[in-house]
């Protein structure tokens, strides 16, 4: 795949996201499935299908491809537009790393601590202050949209590539 999520705590747990998983909506479920991936090591999954989330050894660092182009998203970045560098990653054979910290405060801007050491481009995507998961959503919408322009047309017809950002 063209996606990869990774969690990366605080206490310095390290967390790889399968991209079929659906965040719960709600908090509660949401820090059911944080416990039990705490007390076990992974959730979901059976013979048949991999973990949604399995805990990691790390850095995260060991994971990335050779040369890739590490982003850390933070207000205090130089402005950048996604959408060029979707495009540019969709020309090649560019790997793109972004670090989102999601955490109250600029996370990222904090040294050793959720991208800060190896994210060298620091980066801002909007005038405004936005959450993680808003960063995120403009993230994975950008280079959705800018891989099914690259499609035949025929490949994904019903998908006009129109970017929306529902916050």
């Amino acid at each position: 795949g063209k996606l990869t999520v990774y969690l990366h705590s605080d206490e310095n747990l390290l967390v790889e996201v399968h991209p079929a998983f659906v965040v719960p909506r709600t908090f509660d479920p949401f820090q059911r499935l944080i416990n039990a991936l705490r007390r076990n090591g992974e959730v979901g999954g059976d013979n048949l299908r991999p973990p949604v989330m399995r805990c990691i050894e790390p850095p995260v660092e060991q994971y990335f491809p050779p040369n890739c182009t590490c982003f850390g998203l933070t207000e205090e970045g130089r402005p950048e537009n996604l959408r060029n560098i979707a495009s540019e990653a969709d020309e090649g054979e560019a790997c793109y790393i972004f670090a989102v910290g999601a955490s109250e405060g600029d996370a990222l801007m904090e040294e050793h601590m959720y991208g800060g050491d190896y994210a060298g481009n620091k980066i801002s995507v909007s005038p405004h202050e936005l959450t993680a998961a808003a960063c995120c959503q403009m993230v994975c919408t950008e280079f959705a949209d800018s891989w099914v322009q690259g499609l035949p047309e025929d490949e994904d017809s019903s998908f006009d590539g129109s970017s929306t950002y529902n916050f």
